[in-house]
């Protein structure tokens, strides 16, 4: 499952090293994946390298939903990259079930309480 602390640290690398070298290497990586899927047909050609990294982050982010909501990220995962499939691919199945909406409300609940306790224990996340 992805670290809920990641959009932390990438804010404070930036902080830390305002050039922020080891995000460009990454940023070239990714350019050059998009590049080649597009090359191959594998990609909308709308989707550009910026739009990845924020589906990374995205999808990322669902990490801090905690463990209630671990079988979904594959689900939303699945969803996100057929939003990304050129016209004519064809549709897979979506991993896994959705989420009914007690389901889900449970998770937020579960989500909300973790944080009034680190809140409470002077140990929440660093900004």
């Amino acid at each position: 499952m992805a670290d809920p602390s990641l959009p932390s640290i990438l804010k404070r690398m930036a902080l830390i090293d305002p050039a922020n070298r080891p995000a460009a290497q990454f940023d070239t990586f990714i350019a050059a994946l998009v590049t080649q899927a597009k090359k191959d047909g594998d990609l909308r050609p709308d989707v550009d390298a910026v739009d990845i990294a924020i589906l990374v982050t995205m999808v990322g982010s669902l990490g801090s939903l905690g463990e209630e909501y671990a079988g979904q990220w594959r689900r939303q995962l699945s969803i996100v990259l057929d939003g990304l499939r050129p016209a004519g691919y064809a549709r897979p199945k979506l991993a896994g079930r959705p989420l009914n909406a007690k389901e889900f409300r449970a998770t937020l609940h579960g989500l909300t309480r973790r944080a009034k306790r680190a809140g409470r224990s002077g140990h929440g996340p660093a900004a």
